[in-house]
């Protein structure tokens, strides 16, 4: 028999449920084998997130080698997987951790029934998130539409129990088939391909582990306020490491609640948002092309490519706006606090489509999850579950004030103003200060966008 362990994004070796499932039942005449499906509808060949993510699949392969090899096949679920079986012949057993939404799912969905047609065991298992999409419900059955009374729930519960894997004990098949030599080959070509990055000194697991322990010696103790501000290093920066699979949620968890800072509830708050969005993804699986809300799904978006052209480059006029973008097209990563604020203004300033917004965030952001980053726009575009009510508009200048009080932030980004003086640094158009004019007026911009919305909630 051998047990075939397919990783995704979950790459390591710690707190792995497949990979602990896979050895716990191998036998000794038995054979382990590692494996990678390439699959060309995930490839996004020239944008961050792709290029981070092979990276880090990269280092997984050189890790593995300690262990033993990874193997790559190629091509469509069907056609990569029923390849593999013709060749290595039936007696085998897939292990992998499972999706509960959007792509991965309907992948994973694709792959069940090939197996089941092949008649080959296979075992799933939860691993990209603290509880299932199913373990939080209300009393009668039905999921949650607003988070706090899906918290008070969610913290009560049982978490998962962290464990290390004992590696040294793993011994590993070296076939070499045909289908692993063409998926070696087309790897090593697209990793020719992957361009120097903000992020390549700190791929792997040892640079997630030393940014946990950092932030949970140095961060968490001032995560409640520091968490809002993006000049400082107020946030634990893990999202990339938890996107790829680098560190589990649950060693995340666990070193977080053992500690006794004052951060540690909200920190542990934001990881079950985390299960809450995933849970939203499951219930409302078009949530990607239409809005949650329905009766929303009849906005009139703004046609204005000339405005998303300079959000996109963080041309606005709006220093904190500007900055945000700047740094998501130099790094892959923005702050979180940030995040809301560029979503606000692109919806509700501009009127843009959110759906265009989070194309561009699906294709920056080297941490992005789907779940999350959708949630998280239908939130700021007042469209989704436990949204922003439409009313309630960032004022881009106020949230500069508040956020970034002493302009640190957009110094750091925005060269022009590095000299400008703190208290004209959030709006440089007042004070005759060399800068872009605001393309749009806040005041006007709100009231259009609350109009927008309004209509919509009187009709009957």
């Amino acid at each position: 028999m051998k047990h075939i362990v397919l990783f995704r994004n979950d790459l390591r070796f710690d707190q792995q449920p497949a990979l602990a499932a896979a050895i716990a039942a191998k036998q000794p005449q038995d054979e382990l084998l590692f494996l990678f499906h390439l699959n060309p509808e995930q490839f996004a060949v020239g944008t961050a997130r792709h290029d981070y993510f092979f990276k880090t699949v990269e280092w997984f392969k050189q890790e593995c080698r300690k262990i033993a090899p990874l193997h790559f096949i190629v091509g469509t679920v069907e056609e990569a997987f029923q390849e593999l079986i013709t060749e290595i012949g039936n007696d085998i057993s897939f292990y992998f951790n499972r999706q509960m939404s959007g792509f991965g799912l309907k992948r994973d969905e694709q792959l069940i029934a090939l197996l089941e047609k092949n008649t080959i065991p296979y075992q799933q298992f939860l691993d990209r998130h603290l509880h299932s999409v199913y373990d939080v419900m209300k009393p009668d059955g039905s999921p949650y539409k607003v988070f706090t009374p899906y918290f008070r729930q969610w913290v009560t519960l049982e978490k998962p129990g962290y464990h290390r894997l004992k590696i040294q004990f793993i011994t590993a098949e070296k076939a070499q088939l045909t289908c692993f030599k063409k998926g070696e080959k087309v790897f090593n070509e697209l990793v020719t391909e992957l361009k120097p990055s903000y992020w390549d000194d700190t791929i792997g697991l040892e640079a997630a582990r030393k940014q946990m322990v950092t932030f949970l010696k140095n961060g968490l103790e001032n995560y409640d306020t520091a968490r809002d501000i993006p000049s400082i290093e107020g946030t634990s920066r893990l999202s990339p490491y938890l996107k790829v699979g680098v560190l589990s949620i649950v060693e995340v968890f666990h070193a977080a609640q053992s500690t006794e800072a004052r951060g540690q509830a909200t920190y542990i708050k934001e990881l079950a948002w985390r299960d809450f969005y995933q849970m939203i993804a499951c219930y409302h699986p078009d949530e990607k092309n239409n809005e949650i809300m329905p009766k929303y799904r009849a906005i009139e978006w703004e046609k204005n490519p000339t405005g998303f052209k300079a959000w996109s480059v963080g041309e606005t006029g709006f220093p904190i706006v500007d900055a945000a973008m700047k740094q998501l097209n130099c790094t892959g990563w923005m702050h979180n606090r940030l995040r809301m604020i560029v979503a606000s203004f692109l919806v509700k300033d501009l009127g843009i489509d959110w759906r265009e917004g989070e194309r561009y965030f699906s294709e920056r952001l080297i941490d992005y999850d789907a779940a999350s980053n959708i949630g998280g726009w239908q939130w700021a575009a007042s469209t989704g579950v436990d949204a922003v009510p439409y009313f309630r508009i960032f004022n881009p200048t106020v949230q500069s004030e508040r956020f970034d009080a002493q302009g640190d932030f957009i110094r750091e980004w925005i060269p022009e103003l590095v000299d400008v003086a703190s208290k004209h640094i959030h709006e440089p158009h007042k004070y005759n200060i060399s800068y872009i004019i605001p393309i749009v007026d806040h005041a006007k911009a709100r009231l259009a966008a609350i109009e927008r919305f309004k209509k919509l909630d009187e009709i009957k």
